[in-house]
């Protein structure tokens, strides 16, 4: 059994519990020596090692304890030539690590000295080395790959990012050491670069690197002083880590000698990887996007080529509707499918993939909380069956408690299903309903007309607690409206629309203000909106693809990006959902397809799923795991973004609403008959 350590506070050192001083520095371990590192980090354990020092988990008693990596650099028992190289790296990864801002990249927060050591704060990152990780996944038989095809593509597209930021910068700043040592994977399978210690930035006009620097098997032959690195350095070693994920063959053991790779089905992403791991650099990818564009379409294309058993639809339960004493019945139905339809659904394999593919299926719609999970279909114009009521548009709040509603009488009524109270909010005469959306909590509901006006109700009684009317260039008449409230329930953004022109306002409920933040002429319609779950940015969705994010308290828009690759597409889009943890954008419509896109990147970062989406209606979990789309008329989509391959299909003819139920494992469907259905995990 080993002993117990003690950790010095002033430089580290790991010594035994029955010692009085450190080892190292000969200061007293216990008593008046009960110090902190620079009077402000307490060390609590050792996490890593290597090279010149060790990384270590500290509480920061200037932030209330929280938790960062300190990493120290030992200058003791170091040569002369040794102590250079550590304090070059040390300087230069505070250089380049102060300069950067990226998601997969740690935050450096301080950075110290002492007479032996140097140090450095980092973010704090709970997971493991992707070596670690991988030694834990290594497969029985030889040259084989160590993960499933979908998540290798996502650790791969991830690097991609990441290094799309850091050649971008001015100048290039080339990392030069990838490999699975120096990648953090944390549980939710979010990635992070960890060793900027021999970084550089590209200097134009320069023969060579001034001294080698790489790790054997994954530095390409330019980073042994032949010429000077360049991003196409690390697109080299991205190849060799992906032929390395792929075939097992570990590229240490035989420095520049790759075996080509057979990938039945996936010869693209083959001729790919191979292509990144030539010699000679005029032969190689010349920019990271190119890579990432050729990973994109092998990401896409994956789920054909995993074995069949794996590309199987997998049939979940749900029990029958609450109350209906009916047997458990299968909520999917893939024979259902016509052979058109089944042929157009491809699921694609990106971000966030469960450790062990198929862990779970993607109909467990648990959530923690209900938050602003609801969504409801536009007002879509029907036939009335023979004198019967037609309802045109509903909103369900969340929990399932309300129903909101019009018919084709004008009507707007809202249902207090625990009750079967009904009342009729009021009747539009000279203007038709444009809009109908619940807050976050369920107790207020908001409506808007093609007049201009914007209400809000009391769920509890049906009393009209507030409202405005708002002009376009000067005019009300024919207006259309799209609304949205902000996650803490005060806040209701208002998108009027007439012609092309837009009105963009967020009225503040509690001070009966209404603040105007964009407004002017449109080069393409706003057909989506939608709030971060922070309420402090709103997300706007255009018709031709474009994704803006605009800060509601400056008034300006801070990130866009277009969603749609092919000016000449006919494709639309047609939904935005923001991703309850805030990192993700949820995008229906362009290329007929469903993707999420990072939101700090403006990148595409998750699974798609082609040719299939056409519709308007989306859902998320309240855990952010889950996603519920409605495509090809009279189809929900209940998809797993965790792992990208489960998903259910179940037809729904007269869908109109979805919503989270009251329990963690409830799924509401709502239908234009007014019939709601409980569906209950088993």
């Amino acid at each position: 059994m080993n002993e117990p350590e003690c950790y010095c506070q002033i430089c580290g050192a790991a010594n035994a519990a029955n010692v009085e001083r450190c080892f190292a520095c000969a200061q007293l371990l216990r008593g008046e020596a009960e110090r902190l590192l620079q009077q402000r980090y307490r060390l609590l354990e050792q996490i890593g090692s290597g090279g010149f020092g060790a990384v270590y988990k500290v509480a920061d008693t200037r932030m209330h304890g929280t938790i960062r990596a300190l990493k120290q650099v030992n200058l003791r028992g170091l040569t002369p030539e040794q102590a250079i190289e550590a304090t070059d790296a040390f300087h230069r990864e505070v250089q380049i690590l102060s300069l950067l801002r990226h998601p997969h990249v740690p935050r450096l927060y301080d950075h110290f000295y002492d007479a032996e050591h140097w140090y450095l704060v980092l973010e704090y990152i709970q997971g493991e080395t992707l070596e670690h990780y991988l030694e834990r996944k290594r497969p029985l038989q030889a040259f084989a790959p160590f993960l499933p095809l979908p998540e290798i593509l996502d650790i791969a597209l991830q690097v991609c990012e990441v290094l799309e930021y850091l050649h971008a910068r001015q100048p290039a700043i080339v990392y030069r050491d990838l490999k699975p040592s120096n990648i953090m994977l944390t549980r939710d399978g979010h990635l992070y670069l960890i060793d900027f210690g021999i970084a550089r930035r590209y200097r134009p006009g320069q023969e060579k690197d001034t001294i080698p620097f790489g790790s054997p098997g994954y530095a390409a032959p330019e980073q042994y002083g032949k010429v000077q690195t360049t991003p196409a350095s690390d697109i080299y070693s991205l190849g060799a880590l992906l032929h390395f994920l792929l075939s097992g063959d570990d590229p240490a053991e035989h420095p520049f000698q790759f075996t080509p790779l057979r990938l039945e089905q996936m010869q693209r992403l083959a001729s790919l990887v191979m292509q990144m791991v030539e010699l000679e650099v005029q032969r190689r990818p010349q920019q990271i996007a190119d890579v990432r564009a050729q990973l994109l379409y092998c990401s896409d294309h994956a789920l054909f080529a995993l074995p069949s058993q794996r590309r199987a639809l997998l049939s979940g339960s749900f029990s029958s509707p609450i109350g209906s004493g009916k047997q458990v019945q299968q909520l999917v139905y893939p024979s259902a499918l016509a052979a058109s339809t089944q042929a157009k659904i491809k699921v694609l394999c990106r971000r966030l993939i469960i450790r062990g593919v198929l862990a779970g299926t993607a109909v467990a719609l648990l959530a923690s909380s209900l938050g602003s999970s609801w969504f409801q279909l536009p007002i879509i114009p029907q036939q009335n069956d023979a004198g019967k009521t037609l309802y045109l548009n509903m909103a369900l709040a969340p929990g399932g408690s309300y129903l909101a509603y019009s018919t084709d009488m004008g009507e707007v009524i809202l249902k207090d299903f625990r009750s079967e109270w009904e009342h009729v909010l009021f009747a539009e005469r000279y203007f038709l309903l444009s809009a109908l959306n619940w807050s976050a909590d369920g107790r207020s509901l908001a409506s808007a007309n093609t007049g201009g006006y914007v209400s809000i109700w009391e769920a509890a009684t049906g009393r009209q607690l507030a409202y405005y009317q708002a002009r376009v260039d000067g005019r009300s008449e024919e207006m259309r409206t799209l609304l949205a409230w902000a996650p803490e329930n005060t806040m209701l953004a208002a998108a009027h629309l007439l012609d092309k022109s837009l009105k963009l306002c967020v009225w503040n409920i509690k001070r009966q203000e209404v603040t105007v933040l964009l407004e002017g002429t449109e080069a393409s319609e706003l057909v989506a909106l939608d709030w971060s779950p922070d309420s402090s940015q709103l997300a706007l969705g255009y018709r031709n693809g474009l994704v803006r994010l605009l800060d509601v308290a400056s008034k300006t828009i801070v990130a866009s990006w277009h969603t749609i690759n092919d000016p000449a597409s006919q494709s639309v889009l047609r939904a935005i959902r923001w991703s309850p943890e805030g990192r993700y954008l949820a995008v229906m419509g362009p290329e007929q397809a469903l993707a999420l896109w990072n939101v700090h990147t403006g990148v595409r970062s998750l699974g798609i799923m082609p040719g299939v989406i056409d519709g308007s209606l989306l859902l998320w979990s309240a855990n952010g795991r889950y996603l519920a789309a409605v495509f090809l008329p009279d189809y929900l989509l209940l998809w797993d973004t965790a792992s990208g391959l489960t998903f259910q299909t179940r037809r729904v003819p007269g869908l109109q609403a979805i919503a989270l139920g009251k329990g963690t494992d409830e799924l509401l469907l709502m239908y234009k008959t007014l019939q709601l259905e409980r569906w209950k995990y088993v």
